[in-house]
Parts: C-alpha cells; structure tokens; sequence
C-alpha cells in the first residue's frame, strides 16, 4: 500500500519544465530547504531571517518578489506536507 501511495504521489511530481527565468528561484527554495531547522509540531517555516543570512552568504540581493515568492513556496510545501501527515 506504502510503495503504491508513493508512486502515486511520485506522479504528481512530474510537469512541465520550470521556465529559466523561473527555475532559479526553484534551486534557491532547494538550497534553503536543505539547511531548514527543526519545528516543534511539524515542519518548520523558513524565516525571512533564514533567507537573509543565506542570501547574505551566497553574496546574492534579493529583491522584495523574490523573498515573497520563495516564502509562498515553502508556505504551499508545508500546507502539502501537512495534509499529507494528516491522512
């Protein structure tokens, strides 16, 4: 049942192509998802201060769009993730 869950929720996962004016900001969310810190009661947010310093050591400015856009993409992540525990 597990094996078929996953290869259902695997199939999900496959659309189109991200365009390259948006990709970056894909690879940029990956980047702070692999360093997120723990939550208490699920997965916790990354923080406008976690941005901030992994912006400010990648050398990279962001402007105001693109912290709005990577904050909806871990906020849709995390309400995914947790519809999913939930079931």
């Amino acid at each position: 049942m597990a094996d078929q869950r996953r290869a259902e929720l695997e199939d999900e996962l496959y659309g189109p192509p991200l365009s390259p004016a948006a990709a970056y900001l894909w690879g940029w969310w990956i980047e702070l998802h692999e360093a997120r810190g723990a939550g208490g009661m699920g997965i916790a947010a990354i923080t406008y201060p976690d941005i901030d310093a992994w912006g400010r050591l990648r050398g990279i400015t962001l402007v105001p769009w693109e912290c709005a856009v990577l904050t909806a993409i871990d906020r849709a992540y995390r309400n995914t993730a947790s519809k999913e525990r939930e079931q």
